[in-house]
């Protein structure tokens, strides 16, 4: 019974520490007229932007109003997330888009990082069979008119890469 109450408290006194251990998330205001004002985000119950003002409302009452005109920069430093933030239909990661989306005929494929290359398309269904499969040019496209009204799945080849991307057929 002893050992139980003395690994309690360690395991209490231990929690305690790394609570004091973890990194302070800060927000910081940089103006324009080179003034600088630092934030504890645990600090602040609220940030609203309205009226051309971002204002800042702390837990202990006092707040702070910048003018969005007069920002500069602001900063959120000692912020570790693993939110992903999914792409839209049609786009995916890497900033290949398919356009137009919902499409009707002739769907287009565009590379942000490659102007002009020739790519491997599949179009496959969502149970992913496929339905089309071409090497086109971005600036050619794919003929999709023979598709049924739906939810398609456009895998892309291009170099050492392989893209999924939905899209909506009309």
């Amino acid at each position: 019974m002893r050992n139980r109450k003395l690994w309690l408290c360690v395991a209490v006194l231990m929690s305690v520490g790394f609570i004091g251990l973890q990194a302070q998330c800060i927000l910081n205001v940089k103006e324009s007229s080179g003034s600088n004002s630092s934030f504890y985000t645990n600090d602040i119950i609220k940030l609203t932007f309205s009226g051309g003002n971002m204002d800042v409302e702390k837990t202990d009452g006092s707040s702070g109003s910048y003018s969005i005109s007069g920002i500069r920069k602001l900063e959120f430093t000692g912020i570790s997330t693993d939110i992903q933030i999914p792409p839209q239909i049609g786009e995916s990661e890497e900033g290949t888009k398919l356009y137009p989306n919902p499409v009707i005929d002739q769907l287009y494929i565009k590379n942000t990082s490659v102007e002009e290359c020739e790519v491997l398309v599949e179009i496959l269904d969502l149970q992913g069979k496929i339905l089309l499969k071409e090497t086109i040019s971005s600036m050619n496209g794919i003929n999709v008119s023979e598709l049924r009204k739906g939810m398609y799945i456009c895998r892309v080849y291009s170099y050492d890469k392989t893209k999924n991307i939905k899209f909506l057929k009309q």
